[in-house]
């Protein structure tokens, strides 16, 4: 289960933050901490690499995030297949 932390910097708006933090409450995958001003720490879990991603992604593209900073990043528990 790929597990990822990173921190968000959020739009100034109040009222694109207060949704973006709705919509991010709503996917259970997402463990969201206190926000400081117009960031947010969060953690994401997945089932797979390919779900990490696409969750990346919607995280990272979801309207109210102006930038998203990947902190921590564990796949310990994957098989990974070296590139040969």
């Amino acid at each position: 289960m790929p597990v990822l932390s990173a921190v968000l910097t959020m739009s100034p708006d109040p009222r694109t933050r207060a949704e973006l933090l709705r919509t991010l409450a709503l996917d259970p995958r997402l463990s969201l901490g206190d926000p400081v001003e117009d960031r947010l720490p969060l953690v994401l879990e997945s089932a797979s690499r390919e779900e990490d991603r696409q969750l990346w992604d919607q995280v990272a593209h979801s309207p109210g995030v102006v930038h998203c900073e990947l902190a921590y990043a564990d796949f310990s528990d994957l098989h990974l297949h070296p590139i040969s």
